[in-house]
């Protein structure tokens, strides 16, 4: 079974500005950009964990969304969603922002009903019984 999960990209519109100007940087000078700019400020993923190991303690491919920007402010600052599609079977890492500040990070599975469950550890999402 398959579920989409949608997380709010807040800030979307800044992170596409920064990558532009670190691509004209680097253009010029190879590795310009991350000079200047440092490290880019992605905020908001979902990625499928493979197993234990690697170099955050978890081995992880991070699944690229789907953008919608139906919902967004004139800047592309709030309300612009991203989409990931789910199957049930795997464990997912999510990093949710919830404000300019805070993020939220859980792990979730996806039940054989398309339903999706929020964990607080990955022991606990590994641990679910999924029916």
């Amino acid at each position: 079974m398959k579920a989409s999960l949608i997380l709010e990209s807040i800030g979307h519109a800044n992170v596409q500005r920064e990558r532009l100007f670190m691509a004209k940087c680097d253009a010029v000078i190879p590795g310009l950009g991350a000079f200047v700019i440092g490290k880019s400020s992605t905020r908001g993923w979902v990625a499928l964990i493979r197993g234990p190991g690697g170099k955050f303690r978890l081995d992880r491919q991070f699944l690229k969304p789907k953008i919608d920007y139906k919902n967004s402010n004139g800047a592309g600052t709030r309300g612009v969603q991203k989409c990931y599609l789910l199957e049930s079977g795997n464990v997912y890492e999510v990093s949710d922002p919830k404000s300019w500040k805070c993020d939220e990070k859980y792990f979730v599975v996806v039940l054989e009903c398309g339903t999706i469950r929020r964990f607080k550890t990955y022991e606990e999402a590994v641990g679910q019984e999924r029916p």
